[in-house]
């Protein structure tokens, strides 16, 4: 589903959604890009199934839950990120945002542009505490995508949350 003129056809009711699901449906769809799904959708709570969208292919995920001012956590822990370059403002605006889960698969080796990742997501926390009003002292890499990582991992902060999986936790 690529956006056409800076959006995605499903977001002009995106006031209005409180929920999104991603079924079993969706498995087999592997989209070149992310951009914009959900910017806007500021009554947008949560999201499920997730795990469910194969991002092994997308390059970009350039504010895909821009001002989602209602989402408290957001599981990524099926996503593969080892293709995207851009992460712009991907959770830029998302003032209730406390936890992202995540797992290995969330990289950002190819990000050539993280900025603004992370801006204004006053209550987010990673796994060890690391938090976004903690994070002041680095007032260059605190919103980008530097952050974009499970917290603690080879003791570096970061925003995210290892997932929960059967019998354990998703491997760093």
């Amino acid at each position: 589903i690529a956006p056409s003129g800076g959006g995605v056809p499903w977001n002009v009711c995106c006031s209005a959604v409180t929920n999104v699901v991603f079924d079993k449906s969706f498995a087999a769809y592997r989209p070149s890009q992310c951009a914009c799904w959900f910017s806007g959708f500021m009554s947008l709570e949560t999201v499920e199934g997730l795990t469910h969208l194969d991002t092994s292919e997308a390059t970009s995920f350039a504010s895909m839950f821009f001002v989602c001012q209602s989402l408290t956590s957001l599981d990524l822990s099926g996503f593969d990120t080892a293709k995207v370059k851009n992460m712009t403002k991907m959770f830029h605006g998302c003032v209730k945002l406390k936890t992202i889960y995540a797992s290995g698969g969330f990289v950002t080796d190819q990000v050539t542009n993280g900025y603004d990742m992370f801006f204004c997501c006053y209550v987010l926390k990673g796994e060890k505490g690391t938090d976004y009003e903690g994070a002041q002292y680095d007032i260059y890499n605190r919103f980008r995508a530097t952050y974009a990582r499970i917290d603690g991992k080879g003791g570096l902060p970061g925003y995210f949350t290892r997932a929960a999986i059967a019998g354990g936790y998703a491997a760093w």
